[in-house]
C-alpha cells in the first residue's frame, strides 16, 4: 500500500480535531506503520512525516500510555545534535492513560484494557469549569464530552476485543486474521451498523505495516473525535496480541534488485570518489567485503559461462544419435572385413611355410 501524501492528510487533520465531513466527502486514508525495536513507539505515518505517534512506557504493574499527533501542514523540526534527548518532536497529545492490570480482563471483573479519553474532549470541560458558567451549561459540557470517551475492553467468552462507544448502541468488534505463511497480522475494526470498516490494521513479521482510515464511515458517527480512539484502540489490541501470543520479530530481507546503470550512483564523477578515498585514506571492512563479494561474484560468472562453452563444444563434436550408429556400424564392417582378410594372409603364409620346408627335405 502506497502511504497518503501530506496534501491528503491535511484533510484527516481536519477530521481529527472536529471537522464533521458529509458521506460524500469522506475518503480512505493510508497510513504507513512502523514500530521501534528496542522500545515500544508505534508510529503511524504518511509520506514524508510521521502523523501518529503512540508510546508505551511501562510501569511496576501495567504501562502509561500516550498517543501524540503531528500537524502535516508544520515541517517537523529534527532533532538538535547539542540536545542530549535524541526524542524528536512529540507533537500535539491526543490520548493519555494508564492501561488496566491483566488480571482485570479475567471474569468476574469487567475486562477493561484502557479507558480513551480524547485530551480535546477533557480540555473542553476543563475550560468550562475555570469560567463561571451556570452548572446546567457545565453539566451538558460534561456528557458532550463523555460521549467523546471509548472503553477498550477484553470477552474472556469470546476470546475478543471490543471498543464500546457511547455514540453507538453495539460496541465495534476488533476481528483478528492471522496469516503465518505470509507472516502477517490483520487488525480489522468492524460495527454491524456500517458499511464498510472504521479503521484496518495490517502488521508483519517485520513490526512495520499499513494503517487504512476512512472519514466516510468516521461521518455517520454522532462524535467529533472517533479516529483518535479508534486509532489508538486497535494499536492497543495489535500491541497486547503481540505480546500475548509472543510473535518474534525479524528483520526484512536486503533488496536484491540489481543497479540501473543510469542510476545516481553509477553516475558519480571519478574525482568525487577519489575525492572521498582521500579523505578517508582507505576503504572501510564493509567496502572490502563487497568487493571480495562482487570478485567472487564475477568469478562464478565466468567459471559458469566456461562450462557452458565447453559443454556447448562437446554438443557440437558429438554425432546425432541415429548417424551415431550407423557410423559405428560401417566402422565395425571394416574392423571385420580387416580382420579376415588378415586371418587369410597368415593362414597363406603359414601353408607356404610348411610347403617349403617339405620341399627342402
Amino acid at each position: 500500500m502506497v502511504p497518503s501524501s501530506v496534501e491528503e492528510v491535511k484533510e484527516l487533520w481536519k477530521v481529527v480535531n472536529g471537522w464533521r465531513v458529509s458521506n460524500s466527502e469522506g475518503r480512505m486514508f493510508c497510513l504507513k506503520l512502523t514500530s521501534a525495536a528496542e522500545e515500544p513507539v508505534h508510529t503511524l505515518s504518511c509520506a514524508t512525516q510521521p502523523f501518529y505517534t503512540l508510546r508505551l512506557d511501562p510501569t511496576s504493574t501495567s504501562a502509561q500510555m500516550t498517543m501524540t499527533r503531528q500537524d502535516p501542514n508544520k515541517t517537523p523540526k529534527e532533532p538538535s545534535k547539542l540536545s542530549i534527548s535524541s526524542k524528536p518532536n512529540t507533537g500535539t497529545e491526543v490520548l493519555q492513560t494508564t492501561l488496566e492490570e491483566t488480571a482485570r480482563r479475567l471474569p468476574p471483573n469487567d475486562g477493561l484494557v484502557a479507558l480513551l479519553y480524547p485530551r480535546a474532549a477533557s480540555n473542553m470541560v476543563i475550560d468550562l469549569a475555570n469560567k463561571a458558567s451556570p452548572r446546567a451549561d457545565i453539566e451538558q459540557v460534561v456528557a458532550a464530552a463523555e460521549r467523546e470517551c471509548g472503553r477498550l475492553v477484553w470477552d474472556e467468552d469470546t476470546k475478543k476485543y471490543y471498543l464500546v462507544h457511547p455514540a453507538l448502541v453495539t460496541p465495534f468488534i476488533i476481528s483478528i486474521h492471522s496469516s503465518p505463511a505470509w507472516s502477517r497480522v490483520e487488525y480489522t475494526l468492524e460495527h454491524s451498523e456500517m458499511p464498510r470498516n472504521l479503521v484496518r490494521l495490517v502488521k508483519d513479521g517485520t513490526g512495520g505495516g499499513f494503517m487504512e482510515i476512512d472519514t466516510a464511515v468516521a461521518s455517520r458517527i454522532d462524535c467529533f473525535y472517533v479516529v483518535d480512539v479508534a486509532v489508538c484502540a486497535l494499536l492497543l489490541a495489535a500491541a497486547a496480541d503481540e505480546k500475548e501470543r509472543k510473535i518474534e520479530r525479524f528483520e526484512a530481507p536486503p533488496s536484491l534488485a540489481p543497479q540501473s546503470p543510469k542510476s545516481p550512483q553509477s553516475l558519480k564523477s571519478p574525482i568525487l570518489g577519489m575525492g572521498k578515498m582521500g579523505i578517508l585514506g582507505k576503504k572501510s571492512k564493509k567496502d572490502k567485503d563487497k568487493d571480495v563479494k562482487m570478485e567472487e561474484f564475477e568469478m562464478d560468472l565466468e567459471s559458469q559461462d566456461s562450462l557452458k562453452d565447453q559443454k556447448k563444444k562437446e554438443k557440437e563434436e558429438k554425432i546425432p544419435g541415429f548417424f551415431g550408429l550407423i557410423w559405428m556400424l560401417v566402422k565395425c564392417m571394416v574392423w571385420i572385413v580387416t580382420m579376415f582378410f588378415k586371418g587369410i594372409a597368415k593362414i597363406i603364409i603359414g601353408l607356404s611355410h610348411c610347403l617349403t620346408r617339405k620341399s627342402k627335405s
